[in-house]
């Protein structure tokens, strides 16, 4: 229900006395705020934290500060959070005790109750967002930190990486390698490897050093694996956007902004040793009129091929298996008079999805191992 104002205005006329009346009505409702989850993963790793954020702004737009967002997990009160100045509200998440197939968070503006809404109805803003669990048969899992941001050329930035492994089957190991690869334009040019302790608790982080260049420009993928004495790949990767940027760089300068017809104007350029520079010089109304024709880092970019795989190709071959039914029939089983029905799964992530997406120019004993795991996956071999 909206409330509204009666407005009755009265127009005189001088001289004469004649009036006219006229009323209109003008509405009053709620402000409705809005809420949305960003920078949120769709499936959770259970033993590393669950981060995200929660926006909120009103309805003009404006950032909603200093207000407080209510999450739920399912129907379980997680904890209340106050957004920033930019309207921004970050979570995290325990999920080392989390054993659920999937869960719902459920997002809530914390209106205060004591308000008087008068006849209005109460609206209460609030958002949901659905997570499915990872899978993985040794219950180990890495996860690659997402960067929103697009990262400038010449940025150095460090990539937090947080893994949990079981440590039954390493033995008297203390220490375990993880390995990275990064590839961009469809080839790897980055790799490395991280020693780290497995002595101390399941559950630690390390940091994969980058800098954005034009090696990588515009994207790029970050793969991180390690291999556990089970037998299973544990892996994750994220991508990567980076500034579209150029190896040589140029300066262009003019001694003046503002010059008249058939005055001097000096240009200076600078660019690094051995590079050929080309100039070009048109009136701005050609730009205005067709923007097409100006030369820029977008423009370039767009020219060039940039690979973005997924699935398994081999000299233009799909590769990929059929689906397999699992050696283990899904029925129902009866015991003590009671049926008892399997709970479906098929909506799990594992790491074979990794590999799926970032199979390109991976070491062999990667595809090797890859391949072992969708089959285990299915069923298959065991």
């Amino acid at each position: 229900m909206f409330g509204y104002l009666e407005v009755e205005a009265t127009l005189t006329e001088a001289g004469t006395g004649v009036q006219i009346t006229g009323t209109d009505y003008i509405s009053i409702y709620q402000a409705r705020e809005s809420l949305w989850f960003k920078n949120v993963d769709t499936y959770y790793k259970r033993g590393i934290p669950f981060y995200g954020e929660i926006q909120m702004e009103k309805e003009d737009g404006v950032p909603a500060a200093n207000e407080t967002i209510r999450l739920m997990l399912n129907e379980t009160y997680v904890a209340n959070y106050i957004t920033n100045e930019n309207g921004t509200a970050w979570f995290s998440i325990d999920t080392s005790k989390l054993f659920e197939a999937s869960f719902t968070l459920r997002a809530t503006y914390a209106i205060d109750d004591c308000r008087d809404l008068g006849l209005m109805d109460p609206y209460t803003p609030e958002t949901s967002h659905y997570v499915r669990r990872f899978y993985s048969r040794t219950n180990s899992f890495v996860k690659l930190q997402q960067v929103p941001e697009v990262l400038s050329c010449g940025q150095e930035t460090r990539i937090m990486v947080q893994y949990v492994l079981n440590k039954e089957g390493y033995g008297d190991a203390s220490h375990v390698n993880f390995y990275y690869l990064v590839m961009a334009k469809g080839k790897i040019v980055l790799n490395g490897q991280q020693e780290v302790s497995i002595s101390g608790a399941p559950y630690d982080t390390f940091f994969i050093p980058l800098t954005a260049s034009e090696k990588l420009a515009p994207t790029a993928q970050i793969l991180v694996y390690t291999v556990h004495p089970g037998g299973e790949l544990v892996a994750d990767s994220t991508r990567l956007q980076i500034e579209k940027c150029f190896k040589n760089k140029v300066q262009l300068q003019l001694s003046e902004t503002q010059g008249l017809p058939a005055s001097n104007v000096s240009l200076h350029l600078a660019a690094a040793a051995n590079s050929y520079c080309a100039l070009r010089a048109v009136d701005q109304s050609v730009l205005l009129l067709r923007p097409e024709q100006e030369l820029s880092a977008d423009s370039v970019y767009n020219l060039l091929r940039v690979y973005d795989y997924y699935g398994y190709y081999y000299n233009g071959y799909n590769l990929e298996d059929g689906y397999i039914e699992p050696c283990i029939p899904v029925k129902e089983t009866f015991f003590n008079g009671l049926y008892y029905v399997p709970v479906s799964v098929a909506c799990d992530r594992d790491v074979y999805e990794v590999f799926r997406v970032r199979i390109l120019n991976v070491p062999q004993i990667l595809l090797l191992l890859y391949w072992l795991q969708k089959r285990q996956s299915w069923g298959v071999g065991k």
